[in-house]
């Protein structure tokens, strides 16, 4: 097991390629800080994120989607599900999933939300 400061520096490198628009590297390093420290969900989103900023739609709708499998509780994860359905032109979808960002957004505290 990676010690906290390797866990960090996996970290800095996802952030610092995230910065640079870098999304192929953003999504290595995100999935790989994943692995230490699995179950957050800031981290599910940046990981997501990165994916749609490739434009991989299908990986991003199953990523997004698992990580409401997953159980977190985030309403950033429905409000990026919303916008990528709205952009495949689910509208049904995409409603459900923003009138569930809002039920989560009145429930969540502020400091569960993003990183960025």
């Amino acid at each position: 097991m990676a010690s906290m400061f390797d866990v960090n520096a996996v970290l800095a490198a996802a952030d610092a390629a995230r910065d640079r628009k870098d999304w192929s590297n953003t999504a290595r390093h995100y999935r790989r800080f994943q692995r230490f420290r699995g179950g957050e969900a800031e981290i599910y989103i940046q990981f997501s994120n990165s994916i749609k900023e490739e434009h991989r739609i299908d990986k991003n709708l199953s990523s997004y989607r698992t990580e409401l499998g997953l159980g977190l509780k985030n309403s950033e994860i429905h409000l990026q599900l919303g916008r990528l359905c709205k952009v495949m032109i689910e509208r049904k979808d995409a409603s459900d999933s923003y009138s569930c960002a809002a039920v989560n957004r009145t429930i969540s505290s502020p400091h569960s939300e993003t990183r960025r």
